[in-house]
């Protein structure tokens, strides 16, 4: 259950990080 958790938040931090780079 950890390592999905874990798996989740690199995800969605992943998808943000991708938001900023189209944003600019």
């Amino acid at each position: 259950m950890d390592e999905m958790g874990n798996q989740k938040k690199s995800d969605i931090i992943f998808t943000v990080l991708l938001s900023i780079n189209n944003r600019v």
